[in-house]
């Protein structure tokens, strides 16, 4: 294979600036999220109904649907209910903040939670950093 031009030498490499794209707006994950999906007795129920979350970190989830769902970008989720190895915690507002695509031809959506109760971050905060340890001890 040839390619044209002069050979590649130590004063012929240059860098050139990449033009920051701002259509596109910065995706950045304050907390870290633990993958759930095959732990069996940790379900979300939003409007009566129970969905397989995929990962939980104390600001959020993300749930797993097969098909496309009535959720939308930007729609409030009201009195959510997380069920998290025999424990309950209730009264919990969400945000839809991402929806894509997943490899098993399904969907993934990303549930930011708002307005959580002091008494609720407590409880899920205890969860999480229990998962965590379960997780980096290959449980």
């Amino acid at each position: 294979m040839r390619f044209k031009g002069a050979p590649m030498n130590d004063q012929s490499l240059e860098f050139q600036n990449i033009n920051d794209d701002s259509t596109h707006p910065r995706i950045v994950r304050k907390s870290f999220r633990i993958p759930v999906v095959s732990i069996q007795d940790i379900w979300v129920e939003i409007d009566s109904e129970k969905y397989t979350i995929v990962d939980i970190g104390e600001g959020g989830i993300s749930i797993a649907l097969k098909a496309n769902s009535q959720f939308q970008l930007d729609q409030r989720l009201n009195d959510c209910k997380l069920h998290l190895e025999g424990e309950v915690i209730q009264n919990l507002n969400g945000l839809i903040v991402h929806f894509s695509s997943d490899l098993d031809n399904g969907w993934q959506y990303g549930i930011q939670w708002l307005e959580i109760k002091k008494d609720s971050i407590e409880k899920l905060s205890k969860i999480i950093k229990k998962l965590k340890a379960k997780l980096l001890n290959g449980e």
